[in-house]
């Protein structure tokens, strides 16, 4: 879920699976491929020589 309500449900997941000794739902790694991916996204789709984000 986007928005407001999934991150809350993350943070939830978050802090239950460091109280329980388990790994979240969404691991660092997988939240850090999702950001990967997103950007490259962005700069493709960005105009030629527009300053997209790196």
């Amino acid at each position: 879920m986007i928005g407001g309500l999934g991150h809350l449900r993350q943070r939830r997941d978050i802090l239950d699976a460091f109280r329980d000794g388990r790994d979240p739902l969404v691991t660092g790694a997988e939240g850090l491929a999702t950001i990967a991916a997103i950007l490259a996204i962005e700069r493709r789709a960005a105009p030629a020589g527009s300053s997209a984000r790196a």
